[in-house]
């Protein structure tokens, strides 16, 4: 009976431990979409620029 406690002890910190790492992997996906909008933003009005300088 306690080696079954032990292991389901074990088993739902292994859960937590998961749901708190694909909770930061949520994050930092969130942060790379809004960076690349950023980027893309920025890369567009560098283009604009230089069509304008060119002109």
């Amino acid at each position: 009976m306690d080696d079954t406690k032990k292991a389901a002890r074990e088993s739902g910190k292994t859960v937590e431990i998961f749901a708190d790492v694909l909770g930061e992997v949520q994050q930092l996906q969130k942060q790379a979409l809004f960076l690349s909008d950023k980027i893309s933003r920025l890369e567009n009005r560098i283009e604009a620029a230089a069509l304008q300088f060119k002109g």
